[in-house]
């Protein structure tokens, strides 16, 4: 990953215990580290910094300041937001790719649920310059994921657009694999990718 929340209370081994391993030289990855906790002392906050934390947030936490954060600490102002429903992670970074290898940058979604839609990340977002979220779930397009997402940015001054993929509520012809149903219905991840490009450019 990229960048990596986490709190310093964990399981099996600490925020710190973690950090110290993120630093070691031999490791693989280098992710930037946000550290999300209820523990609000100076030597916690002082450690955690010296092990390489970039950014030491005590809860209880404004979602909108996190979100911000985020965009902050990884230097980049996303222009799209890729929100999925579902085990559907293969799909959400074949469309980044496709995306990045035009210039677009974006950020990716797990909401894991469509009933509470988060809010309060979307208008988050929105604040932050995003202006097309493209939703995908593996389910029926009318009425699902994507039409609750448009509901709650349809009044944000900024006017985002919304970009919604998901199966046409009609008789879908049989295929070989789920890649060749996607491509038939015209939802395969490089047709999003053209969808959310389509829609930066209006």
């Amino acid at each position: 990953p990229d960048m990596l929340v986490m709190d310093i209370i964990m399981p099996r081994q600490d925020g710190f215990m973690a950090l110290e391993k993120l630093g070691q030289p031999d490791f693989p990855v280098k992710p930037r580290v946000i550290v999300l906790t209820g523990l609000a002392r100076d030597d916690f906050i002082m450690r955690a910094i010296r092990l390489g934390a970039s950014y030491y947030m005590v809860k209880p936490f404004d979602l909108r300041l996190l979100y911000e954060r985020i965009v902050e600490i990884a230097g980049e102002r996303p222009e799209a937001a890729i929100w999925t429903l579902g085990p559907e992670d293969a799909y959400a970074d074949a469309v980044r790719d496709a995306l990045l290898a035009r210039g677009i940058g974006s950020v990716r979604v797990d909401a894991r649920f469509a009933k509470p839609v988060d809010a309060a990340l979307l208008r988050a977002q929105a604040d932050a310059g995003v202006r097309v979220f493209f939703t995908w779930e593996d389910g029926i397009r009318t009425g699902g994921f994507g039409d609750a997402v448009r509901d709650v940015l349809s009044g944000h001054p900024s006017r985002p657009r919304v970009v919604s993929f998901g199966w046409p509520d009609e008789f879908l012809p049989h295929a070989s694999s789920r890649a060749d149903l996607l491509r038939a219905c015209g939802l395969e991840p490089a047709a999003a990718a053209a969808a959310i490009r389509n829609a930066l450019e209006r």
